[in-house]
């Protein structure tokens, strides 16, 4: 239940499960468990580590998984690869920003153009104000314009709220 809700909330989240020994993998012990079934409806990646030299791709790959695409990633490990001697090493990895998409220079001046030569103007925020709340406000109080939107939570919104209702303009 929490990495679902993890998944649902994305908190990038690397969990490890631990698992039986290699030698019973595939063999119907009581004790297996197939990681790859068992978490599938809640994880983005799940990397079963069954020798000790696959560490830095599975441990990379659930790293740079939850951190990237903001969810829960699983590696399960068997007890016997756990406690198993390996090389030291040092693991660095690089997360790069994520893209940054947004209207082309022409479309924004023909906004900006609409906008001058209407006599009101609301604004219905979708998925794209999700991580500019206060932009959105701060563009509402300027244009005198009421807003809707689904996306936005928290403070800002209750904040939006009292807005809309002082200028009369809100949307049910």
């Amino acid at each position: 239940m929490g990495s679902w809700t993890r998944a649902r909330g994305g908190a990038p989240v690397v969990a490890i499960a631990g698992d039986v020994e290699t030698k019973l993998i595939d063999t119907g012990a009581l004790e297996e468990l197939n990681p790859y079934k068992f978490f599938e409806a809640a994880s983005l990646y799940t990397g079963r580590l069954v020798n000790p030299d696959q560490a830095r791709a599975i441990i990379n790959t659930a790293i740079l998984t939850a951190v990237m695409e903001k969810g829960p990633t699983v590696i399960s490990i068997p007890g016997d690869v756990a406690s198993a001697d390996t090389a030291d090493y040092t693991l660095e990895i690089t997360i790069s920003n994520p893209p940054v998409f947004r209207p082309s220079d022409e479309d924004l001046d023909q906004l900006v153009q609409m906008i001058d030569d209407a006599r009101t103007v609301a604004i219905f925020g979708g998925d794209g104000c999700r991580d500019a709340r206060d932009e959105v406000v701060q563009l509402a109080a300027k244009l005198k314009a009421p807003f809707s939107s689904e996306t936005l939570t928290g403070p800002s919104a209750k904040l939006a709220s009292l807005q809309r209702t002082a200028l009369g303009r809100g949307f049910a």
